[in-house]
């Protein structure tokens, strides 16, 4: 925009004012389109900066997708024998290396969902029945985490915190569901068939406990000292008819007498409630309710029964009901000797011993799964656990109560009156 000149008929002070005003919206409209031309640089420079960020992303994709298919920080792992020998073993050598068959193996697997990964952008996730059958090999082998690794082609730390997190799903999820004793409603059920699997009237289930061997911290060692000299943890377990375990208490220190852990549980408490009263029948004039049987290491009580002592045999009527009451209890060693057979860890275990208790209740819920699953324990297995087992420290308990003395005479009376 030119300046115009002055026109005649304006003072100078006017045509001074309209020059300089005029001048002035000049240099405003400069400035605005100044302003404007920098406002256009800033976002043409943002968008070329936009452009390269994306050019690298795109670059560094391209570079990724053109990588080779093993990163440079993963180790290279030969074809694991789990993926190329595992598919074409035939059932029967499936189930002794993993202990279970496959039916029961995918049984555990989907009970096991949320062992489940997912991929990353970086490797791939060890699928879900792969973790299950690298952790029940751990149990049924007692294999070293080295060897484990090999067979899996995984890390030893993925072997160690796979096999944790299994035992712990078992533990936290699964056990509540499947050890467990049955509700008041089934009771009476549940003593019918107990008695006439097992032949012993009122029989709820067999007590005993069970020493399993460790090698604890020094500083913990001196409790878990039994006098057989070795480290144990005692597994106390309350068994039905069909091998399966009701209850379990695991973990008490191994000088502990089985009278004492027994008292200590929860299952103590719970047999003076309504669950061992309800089933309750007259048998020669005394109310008998739910009994559990067990052996001399445990108090005699109206609801727990054990032989008459080696001294009073002398009556038939003694020994019938002492053989009966014998046999009957024979389940619950029998589901121990399955419990060792099918988990050898349990022959010893090398951890600590919080860690070594929530391995042995897994094992547990395990036997408890193939036992409903009607997965048989191999005869053979149990002979090798047997040949294997340390000697199992014997203990007495002289308790008994008035109560439990009556109760044991009815039923050795009734018992012997029944035998034809």
């Amino acid at each position: 925009m030119a300046l115009s000149r002055p026109t005649r008929g304006r003072s100078r002070e006017e045509e001074f004012v309209l020059v300089l005003t005029r001048y002035q919206t000049l240099l405003m409209e400069k400035k605005a389109q100044l302003h404007a031309l920098q406002i256009r640089k800033s976002s043409l420079k943002k968008q070329r900066l936009a452009a390269e960020r994306r050019c690298r992303v795109l670059a560094a994709v391209a570079m990724q997708l053109c990588a080779p298919e093993t990163r440079v920080w993963m180790l290279p792992r030969p074809p694991s024998w789990y993926d190329t020998t595992v598919p074409t073993l035939s059932d029967a050598d499936f189930k002794a290396n993993f202990r279970v068959t496959r039916q029961t193996f995918a049984y555990i697997v989907s009970s096991c969902s949320s062992l489940v990964r997912q991929d990353t952008n970086m490797r791939r996730c060890i699928p879900l029945h792969k973790r299950v059958a690298l952790s029940l090999y751990r149990l049924a082998s007692s294999a070293e985490e080295r060897t484990v690794a090999h067979l899996f082609s995984v890390s030893r730390s993925s072997v160690n915190n796979i096999y944790r997190e299994f035992c712990d799903i078992l533990v936290d999820v699964l056990e509540p569901q499947i050890v467990c004793v049955p509700s008041l409603n089934y009771v009476k059920d549940h003593v019918r068939q107990f008695e006439a699997s097992k032949g012993f009237p009122q029989g709820f289930g067999a007590l005993d406990s069970c020493n399993v061997k460790v090698s604890p911290p020094k500083d913990n060692a001196p409790d878990d000292y039994n006098y057989k000299g070795w480290y144990r943890v005692i597994l106390l377990a309350l068994v039905d008819h069909n091998y399966k375990f009701m209850f379990i208490n695991v973990g008490s220190p191994g000088r502990n007498h089985d009278s004492a852990v027994y008292k200590s549980s929860v299952l103590a408490r719970a047999v003076n409630t309504q669950l061992f009263s309800e089933p309750a029948k007259q048998i020669e004039g005394e109310q008998v309710g739910a009994i559990i049987l067990c052996d001399q290491a445990f108090p005699l009580t109206s609801h727990l029964m054990k032989p008459y002592p080696n001294r009073s045999t002398s009556e038939e009527t003694v020994r019938h009901f002492n053989y009966t009451l014998s046999k009957a209890r024979r389940v619950v060693e029998n589901a121990f000797g399955r419990l060792k057979a099918r988990f050898r860890v349990l022959k010893s275990l090398e951890c600590e011993i919080s860690n070594a208790n929530r391995i042995i209740r897994a094992c547990c819920v395990l036997h408890n799964i193939c036992e409903h699953m009607r997965d048989h324990c191999d005869k053979h297995w149990c002979d090798e656990a047997a040949a294997s087992e340390l000697p199992q420290p014997a203990r007495i308990s002289s308790e008994t109560t008035s109560s439990g003395e009556r109760v044991r005479n009815a039923l050795a009376k009734h018992i012997f009156a029944s035998r034809m």
